[in-house]
């Protein structure tokens, strides 16, 4: 009989221990879940500029590098838009840093209203700077693209008393389109 209880105690002990193993193995398959999520929601923070809450200068980067190389395979145009704020320097130093920060985010709002498809991207490229990315795009459709943001930007009439081009911000774009090359 002593034999059994000691058996019995093994197997409890055993039990118990599996039990504890299980409760600790979930345990750290949610600490897991939990660092998988801030993990991706940091490097999403790291690829966006956090005034405009539009794609960074590296996104853009890291986005041109493998449209291109898809370009070269599939063939097709790409095009990009730089765009801008015009007197961007003079509208901070006349209505302030706040104001400016303002416009930025304002700006950037009605170039990314004109970005349309899932592949396109607008990022943050400097300062007072803008890029738009368009894979599978010609000069045409760019030029038509930067039209719009033309248009949205003017349609803000954000007061610029500084600008020596408009009462209201203005962007100047440039438009380019190619096909790409290895």
């Amino acid at each position: 009989m002593p034999n059994l209880v000691g058996v019995a105690g093994a197997l409890l002990l055993m039990a118990l221990l599996l039990r504890f193993q299980a409760r600790r193995l979930r345990d750290l398959t949610v600490a897991y879940r939990k660092l998988e999520v801030a993990n991706s929601e940091l490097e999403q923070m790291a690829r966006t500029d956090g005034l405009t809450r539009v794609p960074n200068r590296a996104c853009f980067e890291e986005t041109l590098k493998k449209e291109w190389d898809r370009g070269i395979r599939s063939g097709e145009p790409m095009a990009i838009i730089l765009a801008d704020i015009d007197e961007f320097k003079r509208y901070n130093d006349l209505c302030g840093h706040p104001a400016g920060d303002r416009c930025l985010h304002l700006v950037a709002e009605a170039l990314s209203g004109c970005i349309y498809r899932a592949g396109d991207l607008l990022a943050r490229y400097g300062g007072e700077e803008f890029v738009a990315l368009l894979p599978g795009t010609d000069l045409q459709g760019a030029s038509e693209v930067a039209q719009r943001m033309l248009a949205k930007v003017a349609d803000l009439r954000l007061p610029h008393p500084a600008s020596k081009v408009a009462p209201h911000v203005t962007v100047s774009l440039g438009v380019a389109a190619r096909l790409a090359t290895s």
